[in-house]
């Protein structure tokens, strides 16, 4: 016997704690030029944040009310139970492109989702397998000085934070001795900052990372090779989520072997993040 999730969470109420607190409470929470600095030392090599990163992190808090985080929750159980459920997968693969429909593991990864607070409630806009974010929030929320007393339980340290990350995308068995961070121009991205700490937290744990961009990458017909030497798994923050550019030829023969570990897929991004996908959950 089964039995259905429980999506339930209890009736709102209309000005909450965080209600009022977003309302009256214009402290800053977090010394950012400090946590630039301690980030950038964290990085090491001379690097130092640009004037384009400037407002990359917010001295200000946002407050949740439980009830909104309880629907937050909710909402991400239901997807992940709906994405394992056959007649979803057989809908939305209709319009998925041919390397999504191709039978290999879903490998989604980190998933990314995204709501806007209104006063009706968290609303859903977009779900990501590429996000980014995670691993500069981790360290910005761990910089979190509050000025409110017990406002909720203190969020896991960074370190659990990466290192449940990092389990999320790297191959599940076998040994990983290479991984390929990959992106478009990575060192023009926005949160290239954020691509170098996951190669620091990666070397800290004996892996080798090289960031490069996939047009870099060489299939042989078995092995996917950067600069000449072997990657053992791709950390694949594209948004040619079809992996169709010319430049991703690399990475679409490799996905499409079977034998390389490419995280997130094609199929991935499919079955998660594609929009035409938001009109079938909102069913």
């Amino acid at each position: 016997m089964t039995t259905e999730p429980d999506f339930s969470v209890s009736p709102r109420r209309d000005n909450g704690p965080a209600d009022v607190l977003n309302a009256a409470c214009r402290c800053s929470v977090i010394e950012v030029p400090q946590l630039r600095s301690e980030l950038a030392r964290l990085i090491g090599a001379g690097f130092a944040f640009e004037d384009r990163h400037a407002h990359m992190f917010s001295p200000h808090a946002v407050f949740v009310d439980r009830f909104d985080l309880d629907q937050l929750a909710s909402v991400c159980r239901a997807l992940h139970a709906v994405t394992r459920n056959a007649a979803y997968v057989e809908r939305v693969l209709q319009w998925a492109p041919s390397v999504a429909r191709e039978a290999h593991a879903i490998d989604e990864g980190v998933i990314g989702v995204d709501f806007h607070l209104t006063s009706a409630g968290p609303r859903l806009i977009e779900i990501n397998t590429n996000p980014g974010g995670l691993m500069l929030n981790a360290y910005a929320v761990e910089a979190v000085r509050t000025c409110c007393g017990q406002v909720g339980p203190r969020p896991a340290q960074a370190d659990d934070v990466i290192t449940k990350a990092l389990g999320a995308w790297l191959p599940r068995q076998g040994s990983t001795r290479r991984v390929a961070l990959v992106d478009e121009r990575p060192e023009e991205q926005f949160l290239y900052p954020e691509f170098l700490l996951y190669r620091r937290a990666l070397q800290a744990r004996g892996i080798d990372c090289t960031i490069a961009d996939p047009s870099q990458l060489a299939w042989t017909g078995s092995d996917l090779l950067l600069s000449e030497e072997r990657v053992d798994s791709v950390y694949n923050r594209l948004t040619d989520f079809d992996l169709s550019a010319p430049a991703s030829f690399a990475l679409r023969a490799a996905i499409r072997s079977g034998s390389i570990h490419i995280s997130p897929t094609p199929r991935a991004h499919a079955l998660f993040a594609d929009k035409r996908n938001l009109a079938v959950l909102s069913d």
